[in-house]
């Protein structure tokens, strides 16, 4: 068998089953088997619930774990505990401002 033959062993067989002409529609208008999935998909969309930011009372008891959490890593490094310490003073500062607005 040559190199051609070969490549073309299977040209004259039929690789795809034929459409008929009412599923060519159905396909057309959307009504073929994908769009099912495309329906479970956008159904699945709206029942996610909202988006709710984390509230600072969250935010405050984040910090106190990652501030524990690096406190005790035995491979916390300086520079590391110095980041996340100037986390936590950002977060003082947004407490206050929040606090004295409320006043």
């Amino acid at each position: 068998m040559s190199a051609s033959e070969y490549i073309n062993v299977d040209a004259a067989e039929a690789t795809e089953q034929e459409m008929t002409d009412d599923k060519i529609v159905q396909a057309a208008l959307g009504e073929a088997e994908g769009s099912d999935l495309e329906t479970r998909d956008e159904e699945e969309e709206e029942e996610e619930p909202d988006f709710q930011p984390p509230s600072l009372c969250e935010a405050r008891q984040a910090m106190t774990v990652l501030l524990r959490f690096f406190e005790t890593n035995n491979n916390t490094t300086v520079e590391e505990m110095d980041k996340i310490l100037s986390v936590e003073k950002l977060l003082k500062e947004k407490t206050r401002k929040t606090c004295a607005k409320r006043k």
